[in-house]
């Protein structure tokens, strides 16, 4: 865990995104992995920013395959979606198997 993010902190961010993960949406009680407290802006600089859940509707930058993988609509998806690596094998594996659970 990031020593920067107080779990005060911790705790609200948690509660906004209602316990799921805002960029893939994975309820964190049926998740596999850790979820992580991301940073809005990227530490690494791309010339397009990232999905941000506060100020972006999901709908308009994603769409979710029943097979586990996760498109990007936009540049704003595209770019989002390679540099968290929401497509990694396991993130695929794990949503595809939700889907067949019924929670995504």
């Amino acid at each position: 865990m990031s020593e920067y993010i107080s779990d005060a902190l911790r705790v609200r961010v948690t509660r906004r995104a209602s316990y799921q993960c805002e960029y893939c949406r994975i309820p964190d009680s049926a998740s596999f992995f850790t979820f992580h407290i991301d940073h809005i802006v990227s530490l690494i600089r791309v010339p397009i920013r990232f999905y941000n859940p506060r100020i972006d509707v999901w709908s308009d930058h994603f769409t979710a395959q029943k097979t586990g993988l996760s498109n990007g609509e936009t540049d704003i998806g595209r770019a989002t979606i390679k540099m968290l690596e929401l497509n990694h094998p396991d993130a695929i594996i794990e949503r595809r198997e939700l889907v067949r659970r019924g929670y995504l």
